[in-house]
């Protein structure tokens, strides 16, 4: 993606109703085109939401590698249940990557999901803690992976799971089984959302996605509402 192509996509001028596309040849291209984004839009007053996955791992590494992004926070988008910093927790996976200790590096607090307690408890403390985050600071972005079932974040495609989900109107965060994800009604508020589609696993899932139906059936179809396709870019190494 060159300047021109950036400067376009991240233009808050440019009228956008539909997810906006990044095609990349390779994994690594397209955790390069992540980063070009991240590097331009985040700074101090940026809180950075983050989840797990293989390709989020790379992605992070390299952040680190680079030492080159400016943040104000980062937090987390889902959590399994278990105790603080268990591991194979998305917060254990992210300190192993070094993120974190960068992070500290340069001041910038880690806002995590277990201390403890009990799943209700969790719950709700962070519940308040990501709506503290989305008013205090000027700029939320999130960057998660598409699950090969079509999976956001925490969010199952489970339709007697989801739809509870997707129909609750005032939780920031939620919890169901071993499971603590931030809700539609947060994810809603970042701009942007970078949504990551890597490897021919997730083949399916994209087409999925961009696809007609229902989102308790796959629940990355939530970035095609307008007013959320409009924030969300999609990076791919497949065709789409």
């Amino acid at each position: 993606m060159d300047e021109f192509k950036l400067n376009n996509l991240l233009s808050e001028d440019s009228p956008r109703e539909t997810i906006n596309i990044v095609n990349a040849r390779t994994k690594l291209e397209a955790i390069r085109e992540v980063k070009k984004i991240l590097y331009r839009i985040c700074s101090r007053k940026t809180v950075l939401f983050l989840s797990g996955g293989t390709n989020a791992t790379v992605l992070y590494e390299s952040l680190v590698k680079d030492k080159k992004i400016m943040l104000g926070g980062v937090a987390l988008i889902d959590e399994v249940f278990g105790e603080s910093n268990y591991r194979t927790s998305n917060e254990k996976l992210i300190k192993n990557s070094g993120l974190l200790r960068y992070v500290d590096s340069i001041n910038a607090p880690f806002y995590g999901v277990l201390h403890n307690k009990t799943i209700e408890e969790e719950t709700k403390d962070y519940d308040e803690t990501v709506r503290y985050l989305l008013s205090y600071f000027p700029k939320a972005i999130a960057v998660l992976e598409i699950g090969e079932k079509g999976e956001i974040g925490g969010i199952t495609a489970v339709p007697e799971i989801s739809n509870k989900i997707f129909e609750d109107k005032r939780s920031y965060v939620t919890s169901f089984s071993d499971t603590i994800t931030l809700t539609p009604l947060a994810l809603a508020v970042f701009d942007p959302v970078i949504v990551l589609a890597l490897g021919k696993e997730k083949k399916d899932a994209l087409k999925n996605m961009l696809s007609d139906g229902e989102m308790s059936e796959v629940p990355a179809r939530f970035f095609k509402k307008p007013e959320i396709a409009k924030k969300t870019i999609l990076i791919t190494d497949l065709r789409t």
